[in-house]
C-alpha cells in the first residue's frame, strides 16, 4: 500500500516544495515609482573663457627688449578680480606688464617663456613732466591669456602721458639661481627703468565700433 501512495506523495511534496520557492521570492512590498533625477544645474563659463564682444587689450606706447627680455605695456578696461568689489560701470582701468624671454637669454629661461617672481613698480607721468599723477606695485597673476603683472587703478582723464615701470630682477622676489659650473645660469641685471608714451583717449563705450580685438603683443 505504501508503495501505492509513494509516487503521488513524492510528486504532491515536489509541488509543495515549488510553491514555497515561489512564494518566498515574491516582491511583497509595493514598488515606489522611480524619482526622476534632480536637473543638474547649469555649468556657468570660467571666467576670462569667454571675452564681451569687443573687449581688447590697447597697446601702450611699443614693446620695449632690454636684458634678453621684451617688455609690453598694455590696457584694458576694468576687470573682475577674485576676491574685490565688481569694477563694472566704473571709471578704473587694468594695467599690466607682459615680460617675456627673448632668445639666448643667459638667465635660463627659454623664448617667449613668462620671466616670474620680478618686483615692478609703475609711475604714470603727466607727458610734459611732473610729479606722477598715479603710481603703485604690479602683483603678479593670472588670466586667460596667461601670466603676467597687473594693477587696477583709475586715470584721471584722457590725455597724453608717460608711464614707466621699476623693474628688479627674480632675485627680489625670492627667486633662487645656480651658479657653480655644471647647472648655474648668468647673474641677474641690475634694476632698471622701461619708459612708454601713452596716449590715452579714456574708456571706451560699449557700443563703439573702433573696438576691435588687436593680437596681444
Amino acid at each position: 500500500m505504501l508503495k501505492r501512495w509513494a509516487g503521488p506523495l513524492v510528486t504532491a511534496l515536489i509541488f509543495v516544495g515549488v510553491g514555497l520557492v515561489v512564494v518566498m521570492n515574491l516582491d511583497l512590498n509595493p514598488v515606489s515609482p522611480t524619482r526622476s533625477a534632480s536637473p543638474t544645474p547649469p555649468v556657468e563659463p570660467a571666467p576670462g573663457s569667454a571675452k564681451p564682444a569687443g573687449f581688447r587689450e590697447y597697446p601702450i606706447g611699443d614693446p620695449i627688449e632690454q636684458n634678453r627680455m621684451r617688455i609690453a605695456a598694455v590696457w584694458l578696461p576694468s576687470i573682475q578680480m577674485d576676491g574685490m568689489a565688481d569694477p563694472a560701470g566704473s571709471d578704473m582701468i587694468h594695467l599690466e606688464a607682459d615680460i617675456h624671454a627673448t632668445a639666448e637669454n643667459p638667465n635660463g629661461f627659454a623664448l617667449d617663456e613668462f620671466v616670474p617672481y620680478m618686483k615692478i613698480r609703475y609711475k604714470v607721468f603727466p607727458a610734459k613732466g611732473g610729479d606722477p599723477i598715479h603710481q603703485g606695485e604690479l602683483m603678479p597673476m593670472i588670466a586667460g591669456d596667461g601670466l603676467h603683472y597687473g594693477a587696477s587703478l583709475t586715470m584721471p582723464k584722457p590725455g597724453e602721458y608717460r608711464l614707466v615701470f621699476e623693474i628688479k630682477p627674480p632675485s627680489a622676489g625670492g627667486l633662487g639661481r645656480h651658479s657653480d659650473p655644471a647647472t648655474g645660469v648668468a647673474p641677474w641685471w641690475e634694476p632698471f627703468e622701461a619708459s612708454f608714451d601713452w596716449d590715452y583717449e579714456g574708456v571706451p563705450q560699449a557700443n563703439s565700433k573702433t573696438d576691435v580685438a588687436v593680437p596681444k603683443a
